[in-house]
């Protein structure tokens, strides 16, 4: 009987960890966002582009700013939602390359934009590619992944939001999960001198 009801127990929690969203649907091309492959690496404010840890190197590269902050963050989750508009202002000095990218998937793309034109945010935002990071429900290991791709010392850093600070050659300054703190704020402010 115990085992019985542990396996029934088990199976539930395994099947409701599914994403219903892949159960019934295929993805098509028509709602999968553009990769900047594809668009020779030319953006658009207020767009969503799908992305992978190549892509993101040679798009900033081609904008060639002295620093570079890429930030995952979820609409959903409160500690992201809270510190957004603190990593949007960064957006404002034209020394810095701000990239915003989630982990969630494709189907979410109507809920960001929703999330980014409430936050009067204009920089285009990036979703993971899943033929790169794949389509589990979980964001956490999608962008775990990315991250180690960008910098294979930011294996430590996790949650929404994680943070990286690269410098024009890619070096990494600075990783960090949540909000901005003081040595990111002095990495910062020396850069834009």
């Amino acid at each position: 009987m115990n085992s019985r009801f542990f396996l029934i127990l088990i199976l539930f929690v395994y099947y409701s960890c599914v994403n219903p969203t892949y159960t019934n649907q295929k993805l098509s091309k028509e709602k999968a966002p553009k990769n900047l492959t594809e668009l020779n690496y030319v953006v658009n404010e207020n767009e969503i582009y799908s992305i992978n840890h190549e892509e993101l190197k040679k798009y900033l590269k081609l904008r060639n700013r002295k620093i570079n902050i890429i930030v995952s963050y979820t609409y959903w989750c409160p500690s992201a939602n809270y510190s957004f508009d603190e990593f949007a202002s960064l957006e404002k000095d034209t020394n810095n390359t701000l990239v915003f990218f989630t982990a969630d998937d494709w189907f979410y793309i109507s809920e960001y934009k929703q999330y980014l034109t409430y936050k009067k945010f204009r920089s285009p935002t990036f979703i993971l590619d899943i033929n790169v990071y794949g389509k589990q429900f979980n964001p956490h290991p999608k962008y775990k992944k990315f991250f180690k791709q960008i910098c294979t010392s930011c294996d430590t850093i996790g949650g929404f939001p994680s943070y990286i600070i690269l410098d024009n050659e890619l070096n990494l300054l600075y990783a960090k999960s949540g909000r901005l703190d003081s040595i990111s704020r002095v990495i910062l402010k020396s850069a834009s001198n």
